[in-house]
C-alpha cells in the first residue's frame, strides 16, 4: 500500500488514478498510522511553500514524514512535494523545509531565454546509473517557478534546461527520490517512473 500524503495540496486523485493503472494500491491520508504502515509514500503538492509547511506542521506531520524516512521505506516528493523536503525557501520570505534533503529553493531566473512560470514539457536528462533504464532524453510535464538546490550535486540524477543552464529535474538520496516534474501528468513515460520506483512493491 502507498500513501498519498493529504495536507491539503496537491493533485492527489489524479495521483491515486496513475497509481492505479499501473497495478498499485493506494489510499490519501494524513493519518500516522496509515503513512507510517506504508510500503511507499508520496508527498504531492501544489501551491506556495510557507503556507504548505505551516500546514504540514500544524497536525505534526513533519515528525510523521522523518519518521517514515527512517524506517528505510520509500517516499518520493513531486513538485512542491519535492521543495518541502529542501532545508529552506525563499518563496515569498524566508521559510524552513523539512531537511531531508540539504538544499534551497530560489526563484527561476526569469529571462528572454526562458519564462517563469515555467510550464509544459521539457525534455529531461537522466545522469543517475540507478535509473539506467531512462538512459534516454524523455520529456515529462513541469508547473514550476522555484527550483531546487542540493547542497550535494551528487544527488542530482536527472536535469531539464531553464534559463540556458541545467536545474534539478530529480533528486535522489538513500530512500528518497523527488521530482521537479509531475510523473502523474506525463502519460506514459511519467507511469513507467512511478512503477519503475515502486516495482518491488
Amino acid at each position: 500500500m502507498i500513501t498519498i500524503i493529504d495536507y491539503g495540496c496537491g493533485n492527489l486523485h489524479s495521483l491515486k488514478y496513475a497509481l492505479a493503472s499501473i497495478g498499485l494500491d493506494s489510499q490519501v491520508s494524513c493519518c500516522e498510522a496509515d503513512i507510517l504502515g506504508s510500503s511507499g509514500v508520496i508527498l504531492p503538492g501544489v501551491g506556495a511553500f510557507g503556507a504548505a509547511m505551516e500546514s504540514i506542521r500544524s497536525v505534526q506531520l513533519d515528525q510523521t514524514i522523518h519518521s517514515f524516512v527512517g524506517s528505510g521505506k520509500k517516499l518520493m516528493g513531486i513538485c512542491l512535494g519535492m521543495h518541502l523536503l529542501a532545508s529552506s525557501s525563499n518563496e515569498f520570505g524566508e521559510h524552513h523545509g523539512l531537511g531531508v534533503i540539504p538544499g534551497r529553493v530560489v526563484r527561476l531566473a526569469n529571462n528572454a531565454v526562458s519564462k517563469v512560470p515555467n510550464v509544459g514539457w521539457f525534455p529531461t536528462r537522466i545522469r543517475d546509473q540507478k535509473l539506467e533504464e531512462k538512459k534516454n532524453t524523455s520529456h515529462f510535464y513541469y508547473t514550476h517557478s522555484y527550483e531546487f538546490q542540493p547542497s550535494d550535486r551528487n544527488c542530482i540524477c536527472a536535469t531539464t534546461a531553464h534559463g540556458g543552464r541545467e536545474i534539478a529535474a530529480v533528486v535522489h538520496s538513500e530512500n528518497v527520490i523527488a521530482t521537479q516534474f509531475h510523473p502523474e501528468k506525463s502519460g506514459g513515460v511519467g507511469l513507467k517512473f512511478l512503477r519503475d520506483y515502486f516495482c518491488d512493491f
